[in-house]
């Protein structure tokens, strides 16, 4: 916890997660945060939600479960009233088996069947 202080001095801010994986992986003592596609290349560390709490790896299953506490969905925003055809049929690619497989094949996590 930054304890309402500014980032140290030395803090370098990227321009997005590739620049931050390669920032990280060319510099021994550097810490960065981004996507997990991004990842290849650096050491994943292990985070806990409080301080003395049980550091939990980045990986699918803990993601997916919620007891990974840094990560996010990524989300397609529609108009279901509007949005048919192409659009619709796009959306439901995408949340197919070969949608997530492409997902998953980027290097991100694929949505459960049952959040689909």
């Amino acid at each position: 916890m930054l304890n309402k202080k500014d980032f140290a001095a030395a803090t370098k801010t990227m321009p997005g997660t590739a620049a931050v994986i390669q920032g990280v992986a060319k510099d021994k003592g550097a810490i960065g945060y981004g996507g997990i596609a991004y990842g290849e290349g650096v050491k994943h560390l292990k985070v806990s939600k409080t301080d003395g709490g049980t550091a939990v790896e980045p990986k699918e299953e803990t993601v997916l479960n919620g007891s990974y506490p840094i990560s996010r969905f990524l989300f397609n925003y529609v108009s279901p009233a509007k949005d048919s055809g192409a659009v619709a049929d796009y959306i439901t690619w995408c949340l197919s088996d070969d949608g997530q497989a492409v997902v998953k094949e980027v290097g991100y996590f694929p949505l459960p069947k049952n959040l689909r």
